[in-house]
C-alpha cells in the first residue's frame, strides 16, 4: 500500500465518531464523577460533570435527574425542574424523578403541581415512603387534614422507623386537637432519635397544658 493512502485511511479513521460503547462508557465514568463531587457537596463541579455526561449520552436519564438535584440544592429551581422533566420524558417511569421535580414546584410555591407530582411517582412505586409524607405535607398546607393522615398513616406502615412521618402527624393531630395521639407521635419520633422541632412542641405544650 503507498504511504499516502495509508495516512488517508488513518485520517478517515481519526475522524469517525466515538462507537456508541465508548461513548456510554464515557458518560458513565463521568456520570460517577458528578456523584462523587455532588457527595462532597461540590454542586459546580457535580453540574459540569453531568452536563458532559449528558454530552456524551444524550439518553443518559440519571444524568439529566442528579443534575437537576445539584442545581435543586443550589435552589436554581427552573433548571432542576427542566432537567427532571428531560428525565421524565427518557424515563417515563422515572418515580424519583417524579419526587424531586415535586419538591422543586413546592419550593417555587407551586403546590398544585408538586402534587400532581406526588400522585405520579406513588402510581409507578406504591411504596415510595418518602413520598406519602411529602404528600402528606401537602395535604396539611391546603388543610386537608384527614387526607395528611392518609398518608403519614400510609408511610408508617410501610415503615414504622420514619421518624419524620410521627413528628408529621403529630402536628397534624396538634392542629386538631388530639393532644394524646399528638403526644404518643412526639414520643414516638424522639424514640427513633428525631431532634423534634421547636416550634411544633412550643405549640403542643401551649395548647395542651402539658410539658412531656
Amino acid at each position: 500500500m503507498r504511504p499516502w493512502m495509508l495516512c488517508v485511511m488513518m485520517v478517515c479513521l481519526w475522524g469517525l465518531p466515538a462507537a456508541p460503547a465508548a461513548a456510554a462508557e464515557d458518560a458513565e465514568a463521568l456520570f460517577r464523577q458528578g456523584n462523587a463531587y455532588l457527595q462532597q457537596g461540590q454542586a459546580d463541579q457535580a453540574i459540569a460533570a453531568y452536563t458532559q455526561a449528558i454530552a456524551a449520552n444524550p439518553r443518559h436519564a440519571a444524568a439529566y435527574h442528579n443534575r437537576g438535584f445539584a442545581y435543586a440544592k443550589k435552589r436554581l429551581y427552573d433548571q432542576a425542574i427542566a432537567d427532571f422533566t428531560q428525565a421524565i420524558k427518557i424515563k417515563p417511569d422515572y418515580a424519583l424523578a417524579y419526587k424531586n421535580r415535586g419538591l422543586s414546584y413546592k419550593n417555587q410555591g407551586l403546590p398544585d403541581q408538586a402534587m400532581a407530582d406526588y400522585h405520579a411517582a406513588l402510581k409507578i412505586d406504591p411504596k415510595f415512603v418518602e413520598v406519602y409524607d411529602f404528600r402528606g405535607l401537602a395535604y396539611g398546607e391546603k388543610g386537608q387534614f384527614d387526607q395528611a393522615l392518609r398518608d403519614f398513616n400510609q408511610a408508617l406502615k410501610l415503615n414504622p422507623k420514619y421518624a419524620a412521618s410521627y413528628e408529621h402527624r403529630a402536628l397534624i393531630h396538634t392542629y386538631q386537637q388530639q393532644y394524646d395521639q399528638a403526644w404518643a407521635d412526639v414520643h414516638a419520633a424522639q424514640g427513633l432519635g428525631l431532634e423534634v422541632g421547636p416550634e411544633l412542641l412550643k405549640a403542643l405544650k401551649r395548647a395542651s397544658g402539658r410539658e412531656e
